[in-house]
């Protein structure tokens, strides 16, 4: 009987490591997936050759990399950093001779919107206390990416000293190029730039600008100017603020 029990416990621990390890190689694809359609629409038909600058928000782009519901081995850092890499190489040699590129960072909480609200983004914020993440991205991939900067035609990193999204927006500012640009980004604070120019935004799944944020089921349906307004009053999910209170978009719409 105590030979059936140990052997019952070697199959079940056996079956057990195997389906972690499946689950770990499925989140992990799942990141990669991200990093991909980030970059590159699901479509091969729409492409960003018609853009003169390319605002690429790395913040949001990393953002799942930053969960730590994965088991971030050595070999897990280098599947990522390489794929991350690759996927970066195939953007950059498909538009440095169309755009200028610019990756922006800052990858710690952003000062400014938490003096407005102190608990904004309070649960992503809690993946930069991952260190071992952390130390990937700072030690792995931003260096590599550096290095890119300096061999490859019309692509400069920087590194934002609060949010990406602010300095973006003095970028369109200083430039002066809006129709001619676009925005690499999941956050939906990208929006309200399209209060002040008609600058075109890729968040992974469509392109949009003010002829196109409405037809985004979870964009405000109000006009561009009120954008910063609306998000003020109703509040904005993603990044964890609750607008005002008694306020929010069934009533506010």
């Amino acid at each position: 009987m105590s030979n059936k029990k140990e052997e019952f416990k070697k199959k079940w621990n056996d079956f057990y490591e195997e389906t972690q390890k499946e689950e770990n190689k499925a989140k992990i694809d799942l990141r990669k997936k991200i990093v991909r359609y980030g970059l590159f629409h699901p479509s091969p038909d729409i492409d960003f050759f018609n853009y003169k600058k390319i605002y690429i928000d790395l913040d949001s782009l990393l953002s799942l990399i930053l969960k730590d519901d994965i088991e971030f081995t050595k070999e897990t850092r280098n599947e990522l950093a390489s794929y991350i890499l690759e996927v970066f190489k195939d953007f950059f040699s498909f538009y440095k001779d169309t755009a200028q590129i610019y990756v922006i960072y800052n990858l710690a909480p952003n000062t400014s919107f938490m003096k407005i609200y102190p608990d904004w983004c309070k649960e992503r914020y809690t993946r930069y206390e991952n260190e071992n993440v952390m130390d990937f991205i700072k030690k792995d991939l931003l260096p590599r990416l550096r290095k890119f900067s300096k061999v490859v035609k019309n692509v400069e990193i920087i590194h934002a000293k609060d949010a990406v999204v602010l300095e973006v927006f003095k970028m369109v500012d200083y430039y002066n190029e809006s129709s001619h640009s676009i925005v690499i980004s999941r956050d939906p604070h990208y929006l309200c730039i399209l209060a002040y120019y008609d600058i075109n935004i890729y968040n992974g799944k469509n392109i949009i600008n003010r002829s196109t944020y409405k037809d985004e089921s979870d964009y405000p349906k109000v006009h561009h100017s009120l954008i910063p307004a609306w998000y003020l009053i109703c509040g904005m999910k993603r990044n964890e603020y609750p607008g005002k209170n008694k306020f929010g978009p069934k009533k506010t719409d």
